[in-house]
């Protein structure tokens, strides 16, 4: 789970989301849910096929195109 505010944009529709899992899976977009002012959150499940360690990279845009990421 990714959490984040803007200023901007007001409501949790205003936004695109990915969620790159970091195994080579395709990313998922459940989009952001949250009260309207934020904060938001974006959050998914996964299933990983393999053990190890991966980088979960979660990338939020806003509707002007500018993009947000966060690697966790």
């Amino acid at each position: 789970m990714a959490t984040f505010t803007e200023a901007e944009f007001t409501t949790a529709g205003d936004f695109t989301t990915s969620i790159d899992w970091g195994d080579g899976s395709a990313t998922t977009d459940d989009g952001a849910t949250g009260p309207d002012n934020g904060p938001f959150i974006v959050s998914g499940d996964h299933t990983y096929t393999s053990s190890g360690d991966f980088t979960i990279t979660v990338t939020v845009t806003d509707p002007d195109g500018n993009l947000a990421s966060n690697t966790c």
